[in-house]
C-alpha cells in the first residue's frame, strides 16, 4: 500500500496540488509579462498615431496575426487549423463582442489597450499550445535514430514488460509507445502532444546498466510526466518566449520605422513635433533591443523554476506508483555519475545529446542530491550514504 511509504495519498495530493500551483503562478507571470509588453507597444502606437483608437486596435490584431505566423515557424509541430481556429476565435472577441462595451471603454483607451492585450496574451498562448502536433514524438525519434523495442533482446523485452505494465496501471491503454536509441548513457525522455498521444524515449545506456527496480522508477517518471500533462505545460513557456522576441523585432525594427513615417504628416508635425515623434522610436527602438538581451534570461529563470517543480512531482509520482522509494534514489545516483563533467568529457558525449539529455543552457531539472532528499523526506526514506558526496558537489 502507498501509506507504507510513509505518507498517505492526502499527503501526495496535497503536494500535488501545491506545485501545481506554483507552476501556475510562474506560468500566469510570463503571460503578464507578454500582456505588458503587448499593451506597451500600443501605448506607443496609440500615442504616436494622433491617439487613433481604431487604428492602434487594428495594428494590434495585426500583430497578433504576424506573432502567430513568426512563432509557427520557429515551432515545428503546429497544426495550422487549430490556430486558424484560435485567430477567428479572438477577431470574433474584438469584432463582436469588445464593441458591446465600447461606449464604456472609449472613455479609458488605455484599458481598452490593456483588455486587448491580455485578450491577444492568453488567446495567442492557449491556441498555440492547444495546437500541438498530435505525435510529436515521430519527428524527434527520426533525428536520434530511435527504434522500436527488440523484443528478442532479454533486457528490452523486460524493459517493454515493465513498460507495458506501467502503461496499463496508469490507464494510458495505447496512447503511450516506447523507443528505443542506442545511446550508453542513462536517461529517458518523454514527448507528448495535445491529441493525448506520448512517446517515451529510452536509452540503451539505461536498459543495460539499470536494475528491474530503478527502470520501473525511471519509467514510472516518465509515464508520470505524461498523466501530468508537463510536456504540453511546459511548451506555453516556450511560446512566450518565442512571441516576445518577435515583440522585441517589431519593437525595434517595424515601429520606429511606422512612427517616422506618420511624423512626415502635417497634422502631427503641429501637433507633436517630430522631436516628439523621435523620442517614442528611440523608447521603441531601445526597448525592442532590451527585450532581446533579457527574453533569455528572464525565460530561462521562469522555465528552470516550473520545470524543476514538475521533476520533483514526477519523482514522488513515480516512486507513489511503484512503492519503491530505493528504485529511484539508486537510479538517480548511477545518472548522477553519468550527468557529471568527466563522464561526458570521458565519453565524448555529442553536443547534440547534451542538449537533449543534459542540463547545458538550462537548467531543467533540479540537482540530483535535492531530487533525492525530497524523495526522503516525502517518503520518511532514509538518506543512502552516497547524498552527502552528492551535496558536497552539488551534484
Amino acid at each position: 500500500m502507498v501509506e507504507n511509504l510513509g505518507f498517505s495519498s492526502k499527503d501526495f495530493f496535497n503536494l500535488k496540488s501545491e506545485i501545481e500551483r506554483k507552476s501556475k503562478i510562474l506560468l500566469l507571470f510570463s503571460i503578464i509579462w507578454l500582456t505588458l509588453i503587448n499593451f506597451l507597444i500600443a501605448n506607443i502606437t496609440y500615442i504616436a498615431l494622433d491617439e487613433e483608437l481604431g487604428v492602434s486596435l487594428f495594428l494590434m490584431i495585426f500583430i497578433y496575426i504576424i506573432m502567430t505566423i513568426l512563432v509557427l515557424t520557429e515551432l515545428p509541430g503546429i497544426r495550422a487549423a487549430d490556430l486558424i481556429v484560435g485567430i477567428f476565435l479572438f477577431l470574433f472577441v474584438v469584432i463582436f463582442i469588445l464593441p458591446i462595451f465600447y461606449n464604456i471603454l472609449a472613455s479609458f483607451p488605455f484599458l481598452m489597450l490593456f483588455i486587448i492585450s491580455l485578450l491577444i496574451s492568453i488567446t495567442f498562448v492557449y491556441s498555440m499550445s492547444s495546437s500541438a502536433e498530435g505525435d510529436p514524438g515521430n519527428f524527434l525519434a527520426s533525428i536520434i535514430h530511435a527504434r522500436p523495442s527488440n523484443l528478442k533482446d532479454p533486457k528490452e523485452y523486460m524493459a517493454y514488460q515493465l513498460f507495458d505494465a506501467l502503461r496499463i496501471g496508469f490507464g494510458l491503454s495505447n496512447k503511450v509507445e516506447l523507443k528505443i536509441v542506442d545511446w550508453p548513457i542513462i536517461n529517458a525522455m518523454t514527448v507528448s502532444g495535445s491529441d493525448g498521444r506520448s512517446m517515451i524515449i529510452l536509452t540503451k545506456g539505461a536498459i543495460e546498466k539499470l536494475d528491474y527496480h530503478e527502470l520501473e522508477n525511471v519509467l514510472a517518471h516518465e509515464f508520470s510526466h505524461i498523466i501530468n500533462k508537463d510536456s504540453e505545460f511546459m511548451t506555453k513557456f516556450a511560446i512566450v518566449s518565442a512571441a516576445v522576441l518577435v515583440l522585441a523585432w517589431f519593437m525595434a525594427y517595424v515601429l520606429p520605422r511606422i512612427i517616422f513615417k506618420r511624423s512626415g504628416r502635417g497634422s502631427d508635425r503641429d501637433r507633436k513635433g517630430e522631436g516628439y515623434l523621435f523620442i517614442l522610436a528611440l523608447i521603441s527602438l531601445v526597448v525592442g533591443l532590451l527585450l532581446y538581451i533579457i527574453t533569455p534570461i528572464i525565460m530561462s529563470k521562469l522555465i528552470s523554476r516550473a520545470s524543476k517543480l514538475r521533476e520533483h512531482l514526477a519523482d514522488i509520482a513515480a516512486v507513489r506508483k511503484t512503492n519503491y522509494p530505493p528504485g529511484m534514489i539508486n537510479a538517480l545516483m548511477k545518472v548522477a555519475y553519468e550527468s557529471s563533467e568527466d563522464f561526458i568529457r570521458r565519453n565524448k558525449i555529442p553536443e547534440n545529446i547534451q542538449a537533449l539529455f543534459f542540463d547545458t543552457e538550462i537548467e531543467t531539472h533540479p540537482r540530483v542530491w535535492q531530487r533525492i532528499y525530497l524523495i526522503c523526506e516525502t517518503t520518511k526514506t532514509p538518506l543512502p550514504p552516497q547524498f552527502y558526496e552528492l551535496k558536497s558537489k552539488n551534484i
